[in-house]
């Protein structure tokens, strides 16, 4: 009994995991369609794709981080408290 519910929380947590990665690839999707006008304007000033891309690519890096952080600090705090 122990093993399967071992397994059975294993496959939840992979499930939620997957789930949260899904959400978090909308996300960028939608923060990205909503710069449209913004890219659009580099693009018109002369700025190349690769340093438009590099450019967001290190915004939604930063973001990224500090998510993590926050996400390691509560995960930390929670059995604490």
């Amino acid at each position: 009994l122990i093993d399967q519910l071992e397994y059975f929380l294993g496959f939840i947590g992979l499930a939620s995991l997957v789930a949260g990665g899904l959400g978090v690839g909308g996300a960028v999707s939608a923060y990205l369609e909503g710069r449209k006008p913004s890219i659009a304007t580099l693009k018109a000033l002369g700025a190349s794709g690769g340093l438009i891309r590099d450019i967001y690519l290190i915004q939604i890096g930063v973001l990224t981080a500090i998510g993590v952080g926050i996400g390691l600090v509560i995960g930390a705090a929670t059995p604490l408290v």
